[in-house]
């Protein structure tokens, strides 16, 4: 990847197949401090295909074609895919933990949103995308 001698990125460079492969868009860890809860946990960022997988999966229409995101249920299915540590989740599990205030799961929720590049008007964007 082209490197101006400032340390920022040559926007005229076009990438090869071998850049975008090799590049550093690989999964993040990040262990998130969830204070009301008295501990952390260790999440990861979705690949694309399992974003767009979600997205595809809570996306609905309705019969007069106006698409809507079930951002609970994808917010659920991010968190079973994102959890790492501890390493023994399961939907049953995920549901349980989603039974909690959402004071104490909004550190959570930030985290997800930003190793995923979640804006804050993700719904409104998803919508879009998959309608």
């Amino acid at each position: 990847m082209s490197t101006s001698t400032n340390g920022h990125v040559d926007s005229t460079h076009t990438l090869s197949l071998d850049d975008l492969l090799s590049s550093k868009g690989d999964v993040e860890e990040r262990w998130v401090e969830l204070p009301e809860l008295g501990g952390r946990v260790k999440i990861r960022s979705l690949s694309g295909a399992e974003y767009q997988e979600l997205g595809s999966r809570f996306a609905t229409v309705n019969s007069s074609g106006i698409s809507s995101l079930d951002l609970g249920a994808f917010y659920r299915a991010a968190t079973l895919l994102s959890l790492l540590e501890p390493s023994d989740w399961g939907e049953e599990q995920v549901s349980k933990l989603w039974s909690k205030k959402q004071g104490a799961l909004a550190p959570l929720i930030k985290a997800i949103d930003e190793l995923n590049a979640i804006s804050p008007n993700a719904q409104k964007e998803a919508e879009a995308r998959f309608r």
